[in-house]
This record gives structure tokens, sequence and C-alpha cells, in this order.
């Protein structure tokens, strides 16, 4: 005992212990005071909501939805809304801050200048002000008898339509999850050591082959499942004072959208910038002295190394991009926080609801930092 005492380790252990079981017992003691008070006022507790039909319409889903539809349907539709479009405004605003990046570091001054005017401007502007902007922009278009066409694309006051195939909502959810199985598995096969240990250089053609595996599987998915009596590839068309058919996306999906990309562009272009300025200029003397062309030196040396310098801010940046989608609430885009706020107004458990929103956003936040962190470890101990 006297050993365990005058160990600093184990005090060490004992502090923590004790810090750790203070907070837990602070946390049980509000959670059973609230409930208590809950219980003695007479409001409502418990999940039991989750199964309840909503009565109440979300705008715009990506799967089928109805006002007869539960709570938990209602809420996974927000959060599929949250993750397509904020994912996909991400990996947008990567491939344009990658292009305004090298405008900035063009050898050209007008080039460089027009990149400069663009990260200023942006960053100097709310990003809650650009989507006011956005939306003034897509509500703005003309009318759908007036819409611009650009081939089989419709651009109207009501959103965007263009074509898709005709498949059953099932089928469609069936194609996200075969695609998340094989992007998951991919990353798997290049971040893991015990795929690094087990397969060598060959994990590289066996993470394309489950990617080619999974689309195939998808499009067999589109092949066996779509809908009859429509044509394979529905395409939008006037009819009466509308647009029917195809796939149409509102003002509000496409507001969130634009105004995540370029407002986070301006910021990752100043990452990836920074990561290629901090590169010594040796390295790439290095390979012009070996004989190399500009595509092999940035290939195998330039963004190697200037991607490991620039991805723990590149993954804050991500992080911030997928929080930033609550700013479409303003504009009525039915993300997870939105549907989070009708349910509270419409069932008042505002602490299970708030709950659920913490845990989603907790779980998608880390796991992208973990995800990074990973990939970081790996092209450490490669390189």
């Amino acid at each position: 005992m006297i050993r365990l005492i005058n160990s600093q380790r184990a005090r060490d252990w004992l502090l923590q212990v004790l810090f750790v079981g203070v907070i837990v017992a602070v946390l049980v003691t509000v959670i059973v005071v609230a409930i208590g008070e809950m219980q003695r006022k007479g409001i409502a507790s418990g999940f039991a909501f989750l199964w309840r039909s909503t009565g109440w319409d979300i705008g715009f889903s990506i799967l089928d939805y109805s006002i007869r539809d539960p709570y938990w349907w209602a809420l996974t539709l927000g959060l599929l809304n949250t993750i397509v479009v904020g994912y996909s405004a991400i990996l947008a605003a990567s491939l344009l801050g990658l292009m305004v990046a090298m405008m900035r570091m063009s050898g050209n001054p007008i080039v460089r200048g027009l990149g400069a005017v663009y990260i200023d401007v942006i960053r100097n502007v709310p990003p809650i002000l650009q989507v006011f902007i956005w939306y003034a922009v897509f509500t703005a278009l003309p009318r759908p008898r007036d819409a611009f066409v650009l081939g089989d694309v419709y651009f109207s006051a009501r959103g965007v339509a263009f074509p898709s195939f005709a498949i059953t909502s099932d089928a469609k959810l069936m194609i996200a999850g075969v695609l998340l199985v094989a992007v998951v598995a991919a990353v798997w096969l290049f971040v893991s050591k015990v795929a690094a240990a087990r397969l060598g250089r060959r994990r590289r053609p066996i993470a394309v082959g489950v990617m080619v595996l999974g689309l195939m599987m998808a499009a067999l998915i589109v092949a066996l499942f779509r809908i009859p009596d429509i044509p394979f590839i529905d395409l939008p068309r006037l009819k009466g004072f509308g647009i029917v058919g195809g796939t149409q996306v509102p003002p509000e999906v496409s507001t969130i959208f634009f105004a995540m990309m370029v407002y986070g562009s301006a910021y990752i272009a100043e990452v990836v910038r920074a990561g290629f300025l901090a590169v010594p200029k040796g390295q790439f003397e290095a390979g012009k002295a070996l004989g190399l062309s500009w595509w092999q030196i940035f290939r195998n040396i330039q963004f190697p190394l200037a991607f490991r310098y620039m991805l723990p801010a590149l993954v804050n940046q991500y992080v911030w991009l997928i929080k930033a989608t609550t700013l479409g609430v303003a504009v009525g885009f039915a993300d997870l926080f939105l549907v989070v706020s009708s349910s509270i107004n419409q069932i008042g458990q505002p602490i299970e609801l708030m709950g659920v929103l913490i845990v989603v956003f907790w779980i998608m936040s880390h796991g992208m930092a973990a995800a990074s962190n990973r990939l970081n470890e790996s092209l450490r101990a490669r390189s």
C-alpha cells in the first residue's frame, strides 16, 4: 500500500479515476434530477416517440417519405441529407480549393491576383450571408416554363431537374449501402496496419477491385429494380406549369451546396498553398537532377510531402464544413438539424432530440478526425 502511495504513476492513475468519477457522478445527478422534474411537471420523456407518425412533411428527401412515416425515419432522412450534401460539398470545395491554390502559386501576376482577390472576398463575407446570397440567386431564376435548359438539365426557380435512373426507393437505399461498404473497405485496405502486414503491395489492386465490385453490384441493382413502364433513364420534361420526371433538387439544397463549396474552397486553397510551400525547394531540384518530368516530380515528390503537411488543417476544415450544413436551416434545407428542430416543436422532447443531434455530429466529426490520424500514421510509416 505504501509503495502504491509513493508511486507517481499510481497517484496519477488515482487522480484520473477520481476526476472521471466526479464527472460521471455530476452527469448522473443532473440526469436524475432532470427526469424527476419532468415527471413531476408531466413532461413526456424517453424515446417511444420514435415510432409515432410525424404528421408533417420535411420538404426534400433522398428516399421516399410521407407524413405517416415514424420519427426515426424522418431523422434518418435528415441525416442522409446532411451526409450527401455535406460530403458532396466537401469534395467540390476540395477540387475548387486546389484550383484556386494553383492560381495563387501561378507565375502569371494576373492569375495570381485573381486567386488572391477570390480568397480575400470569400473569407471576409460571413457564411450565413453567403447562404442568403446564393438563395436569392437560385430563387431568382425564371419560372419552369421559361427555365434555362442545358441538354436535359432544367434550371428554374423551383430548382434543378436532371435525368436519373428509374429505380425504386429501396434500390436507392441498397445502392447507397453497397457503395458505402465498398468505400469503407477500400479505405481500410489503404490505412490498416493489418492489411499492410498481410497483403503488402497487393492491397492497392485489391482496394481498386473492391471499388470496381461495388460499382458492378450497384449497376446490377439498377438493372434489377427498375420501375416498369418507365424509360430506363427518366428524363425531366415540361408538363403544365411545372417540370416532371427525373430527379429534382429544390433551391434550398443547391443553396447550401454552393455556399459550403465556395466558402470552404477559400480556406482549403490557403491550406493547400501552405502545404506546397512547406515542401523544401531542394526536393524539386533533386527530382530535376534525376531527369524526372514535372508530372513525375509532382506525383512522386511534391504532392505526397505536401499532403502530409496539409492533412491536419484540411481535416479541421472538413469537420467545420460538415457542421456548417446546419446553416441551411435559415433557408429551409431539410438536414438533421431542421428535422430535430421541427420534431421538438411537434412533440416537445428537446433533451432526447438534442442528445441525438449531439451524438450524431460527434460521431461524424470524430470519425473524420480518427480516419485522418490513422492515414497520417500510415503515411509516416510508409515514408
